[in-house]
Formats: C-alpha cells, structure tokens, sequence
C-alpha cells in the first residue's frame, strides 16, 4: 500500500506557487539565450504570464479561506509534473519548444486535477481558469514546433 502525504490546502498553494516561479525562471533564461529575437519577445511574454499566475495564486493563499482544511489524502503525481533540468544553454531551438510543451502540458493537467478537488467553487474557479491558460501556452507552442521544427524536417 502506498502512503501518501496529506496536504493542507495552503502546502497546495505554496506547491503551485513554486511551480510557477519555475516556469519564470525557465522562460526568462531561454529568452536570454534566444537567437530568434521573436521566439525571445515571445519567451518574455511567457514569463510575464507565470508571473501573472504566481501572483493570483499568492493572493488567493493571502485571503486564506479554508486554508486550515486538510484535503483528503491523494497522489498529487510530482513525477508527471517535474520536468528534468537540462541547462538551458545546452538546448537547441527544438529541445526548448519541446520542454516548453510539456511544462505547459504539466501544468494543465496539475490545475485541472486540483479544481476538481476543490470544493470552493471559487477555488475551483481560479484553477480551471489556471488550467485553460495552461492550454493555451501548450498550444502557442505546438504550433511553433509545428511551423518551424516538422516543417524543417
């Protein structure tokens, strides 16, 4: 039988949050190390939009309601939701449009999870929403692989 961790609803939060200042980090260093000033404009926005994210997710733990409300036990699956570290400086264009797809694809299915878990409907509310720009990220960059990678190959 696999334990596992129960988690109050503020650790939900902070795990979030983390992931979100994550992503930040990863967008604004690949747009660092763009050659394609368009594809780094891009990468900016990105980090922008994380950012956004992280802030709205600071502000719902700020309010606090029902953050003392220990969630039910589950597998929060931070295997499918942790990306390996590859040194950005060593990625080519393809290697970073790819991880940024699947960050964007973890992300997703990480807000969509969690909003179905909420029984605050504005909880729930602020992840679904979390998880429809997820999407659209995601989206942004499968249509960049595949304008500029599969048409290459």
């Amino acid at each position: 039988m696999t334990h596992v961790k129960q988690r109050t609803l503020a650790e939900v939060f902070e795990l979030a949050i983390e992931r979100e200042q994550s992503a930040v980090d990863f967008y604004t260093s690949l747009a660092e190390s763009s050659e394609n000033p368009a594809m780094a404009r891009a990468f900016e926005d990105l980090a922008k939009e994380e950012l956004g994210h992280k802030a709205r997710l600071q502000k719902a733990l700020q309010r606090g309601g029902g953050m003392r409300q220990v969630m039910m036990p589950m597998d929060l699956k931070i295997t499918e939701f942790v990306m390996p570290t590859v040194p950005v400086e060593t990625m080519n264009y393809e290697d970073a449009i790819v991880m940024a797809m699947h960050r964007e694809q973890a992300a997703f299915q990480l807000y969509s999870d969690l909003s179905e878990m909420m029984t605050d409907a504005t909880l729930a509310f602020l992840f679904r929403s979390l998880a429809a720009e997820e999407a659209r990220h995601r989206h942004r960059f499968e249509l960049e692989y595949d304008e500029h990678v599969l048409d290459q190959n």
